[in-house]
């Protein structure tokens, strides 16, 4: 049988010379397969072994709601409390105990707290320890620090040993290096045999044959690839509620021990605050209602706040179309505000209001538009554009 390769690995193949291609395996290779209940398998998964786990936490989004919060001076002004949450992670290995005294299997961060937020921002990385099997599970914990004790606001789990050896490049290279492993065994015994009998070229050709096919999968090793390491949104869940309690944006690596000292943490920060403008033109209105009277006299307010809170909004009015008779207005009446991209709150409010001169103005209806689509594109896009 022939296993599934890409073009590149089928064309050097044919060739009779291998070049230490890289290829892309599509499947496990038939002629080396997994059988979990050899002995060579069984002796190996037997054995506890020491891995690294990096954990990456890059952003909680849409946590639930813990606390009510607003400063003095808009509760003075009659503003509503914004809910909230100060949150810090904990991260924990297995049961979380420490079988030595140099293993990592909990940390908790506990010192950097974010505070009133529902979409902190950590980017921050953590590396622990785990033994498999019996440090089979990692758990994630988002905590809300209250003013005496902390309670949980979700957490999620992962199963490392089944992300580890469910990768089918890791398995894939875990058979080629155990197969390896019992053929330069057996290939030290022939050489062995044969120096010590200089007659028997039986056992010396089975030795040559033996040492081709270890340079074989000395070159299948070396061409594969490092599995991708992907950024993932994991749902926080907690007992006793069946909904979740926000999402977690996170990735993870799980390195042996040689692997991890020579790879370096990644490196993750926030995305670099980049200054711009939204431009916005107020052309006419449609079909707006009369309050009082035969006619209305319109104007457009526009109010942005880029953080959300009441109270810190920029809001800007265009000119008064008096004496309107059906509803239409014209304005052209052109708006500038200035935004920081990211951005936690991207809308933009629209309120049309009935200009009263003798009392307060009467709002008649209004309308809130999402940017956030057109900031992540145009972000992104000048990211990418800039960068090369």
């Amino acid at each position: 049988m022939r296993s599934r390769l890409s073009r590149a690995s089928r064309t050097s193949k044919s060739s009779g010379k291998n070049r230490g291609l890289k290829f892309k395996r599509l499947d496990l290779d038939p002629n080396y397969p997994f059988d979990i209940f050899e002995d060579v398998y069984l002796k190996y998964f037997g054995v506890s072994k020491q891995l690294k786990i990096r954990v990456y936490l890059l952003r909680a989004l849409n946590l639930s709601a813990q606390s009510d919060v607003v400063a003095l001076n808009n509760r003075l002004a009659g503003y509503n409390a914004m809910s909230s949450a100060n949150t810090y992670p904990i991260i924990k290995i297995g049961q979380g105990t420490k079988q030595e005294f140099d293993l990592i299997k909990e940390i908790n961060d506990e010192r950097n707290i974010i505070p009133n937020t529902l979409n902190p921002s950590y980017f921050k990385s953590y590396e622990l320890d785990a033994w498999f099997p019996q440090d089979w599970n990692l758990i994630i914990a988002i905590m809300n620090k209250n003013t005496l004790l902390s309670s949980l606001i979700g957490e999620t789990l992962i199963d490392l040993e089944d992300r580890y050896f469910g990768n089918k490049l890791v398995k894939q290279k875990l058979t080629y290096e155990l197969k390896k492993k019992d053929l330069e065994a057996k290939h030290r015994i022939l050489v062995q045999n044969a120096e010590n009998q200089p007659g028997q070229t039986n056992e010396a050709a089975q030795a040559e044959e033996l040492r081709k096919e270890i340079m074989s999968l000395t070159s299948l090793i070396e061409g594969i690839e490092k599995p991708q390491t992907l950024v993932e949104y994991r749902p926080l869940r907690t007992k006793g509620k069946v909904t979740s309690q926000g999402s977690m944006e996170m990735f993870l690596e799980i390195l042996t021990h040689d692997v991890a000292r020579t790879q370096p943490v990644a490196k993750v920060e926030p995305p670099r605050p980049a200054e711009y403008e939204i431009r916005l033109v107020i052309y006419e209105t449609y079909d707006i209602p009369k309050s009082n009277g035969e006619t209305v006299d319109i104007f457009v307010k526009v109010s942005y706040a880029p953080d959300g809170w009441s109270g810190n909004e920029v809001v800007k009015t265009t000119d008064t179309h008096l004496g309107s008779s059906d509803g239409f207005g014209i304005f052209n009446w052109r708006m500038k505000f200035n935004l920081t991209l990211p951005c936690s709150f991207p809308r933009l409010r629209f309120s049309v209001y009935d200009m009263n001169v003798f009392a307060s103005d009467e709002s008649l209806g209004e309308a809130a538009i999402s940017l956030r689509r057109y900031f992540i594109i145009n972000f992104f896009y000048l990211t990418c554009y800039q960068s090369s």
